[in-house]
């Protein structure tokens, strides 16, 4: 009887002593992943400031690239004129006028971003338009049935920024009349149409056309 008692003494005890070190052994290894974890979380950090860093500086750097790019021009030929917009016409049939916006300036004129708004009546439906070569990208061009909106911006997405290309068809729109007897009227929105280097507008409106009648 004694050694029964004995025995399961001894069994209990080594059995705590078991429980004991493989809680300790959980514990050690929770220790080392808590560690390995906050380690992890403290190089996501980092990189992540390194990242943001990278994107403030690239920015800054393009920005002044804009900058370097607006003194040299103004040193090369003080006075420039501003930037003007044509609209040349083709007539395809009596009730169609196709008109080509142009944006023209002296050859030095630099602007990254433009706003292209006409107003019209007796237009059938909305107009078509090709967009042109003054810029890459044309993010916005929205028609309806009394107003156009189209949109140019400069490429900012590689190593160097490509800002807008002067004395260049900015757009080409074919009108139709919704009513062939009647005269139909296409206007320039001088509201809403911009041409803008670094935020500060460069359109001359006097330089620009008001209207077309037909």
């Amino acid at each position: 009887m004694l050694f029964l008692v004995l025995f399961i003494f001894v069994f209990a005890t080594l059995y705590l002593l078991s429980g004991l070190l493989s809680a300790r052994q959980q514990l050690a290894a929770l220790k080392i992943e808590n560690a390995e974890y906050k380690q992890s979380l403290q190089q996501y950090k980092q990189y992540r400031t390194s990242v943001q860093s990278e994107a403030q500086n690239n920015l800054k750097m393009k920005v002044a690239e804009l900058q370097i790019q607006q003194n040299v021009a103004s040193a090369a030929a003080q006075n420039l004129s501003s930037i003007g917009i044509s609209a040349k016409e083709s007539v395809p049939s009596p009730n169609k006028k196709t008109l080509s916006f142009w944006v023209e300036g002296p050859e030095l004129s630099l602007f990254d971003a433009m706003d292209l708004a006409l107003v019209y009546s007796n237009i059938k439906e909305s107009p078509v338009c090709v967009t042109g070569d003054v810029f890459s990208q044309y993010p916005r061009v929205e028609s309806e049935p009394t107003y156009l909106a189209i949109t140019g911006i400069a490429d900012i997405g590689g190593e160097k920024i490509i800002t807008g290309a002067i004395n260049k068809q900015f757009a080409s729109c074919t009108f139709e009349k919704m009513d062939a007897s009647q005269p139909a009227k296409i206007e320039l929105d001088p509201s809403k149409t911009h041409v803008f280097f670094l935020g500060k507008s460069v359109l001359d409106l006097e330089k620009s056309f008001k209207e077309i009648i037909w």
